[in-house]
């Protein structure tokens, strides 16, 4: 993706976290549906909080389920999470469930996932974008 010369620091490094995560997915012949707006719009969705702990992040951007597994869904909205550097670097490659069922108690991991299927859910109505034909406009 060709970045504008007037684009700010922070959408040039989300449009670089983004082409880099699209091109693993490339690789291994996985789905990729994502641009940088829908990073902007997670986001904001989790108002700047890591999806996992809920610490306030810079916004290090989490594949939920890893893309060397083989159900991965690939790189699309239903898929990506903001997170802090210490959740990202912990999962790194696990299965998110298993992960969280080693990091907090029962009741803390039900409600991480219930916010987090939430998102997913909703995802298509928050940005009210066709997800379908995604691919040709980022």
């Amino acid at each position: 993706m060709t970045i504008d010369a007037n684009a700010s620091p922070g959408y040039r490094r989300a449009v670089n976290k983004v082409d880099g995560h699209k091109r693993r997915a490339r690789k291994r012949g996985l789905t990729v549906l994502f641009c940088p707006s829908d990073w902007h719009q997670c986001r904001r969705y989790f108002k700047y909080r890591c999806a996992y702990c809920g610490n306030f992040c810079k916004g290090t951007l989490d594949v939920f389920i890893p893309l060397g597994c083989y159900y991965s869904p690939g790189f699309t909205v239903y898929n990506v999470l903001p997170a802090c550097d210490t959740c990202n670097q912990s999962k790194a490659d696990q299965n998110p469930y298993s992960w969280l069922a080693g990091q907090y108690e029962p009741r803390r991991v039900s409600r991480i996932l219930y916010r987090i299927e939430t998102y997913f859910e909703n995802v298509s109505s928050l940005s009210g974008v066709d997800t379908r034909n995604k691919e040709q406009s980022c």
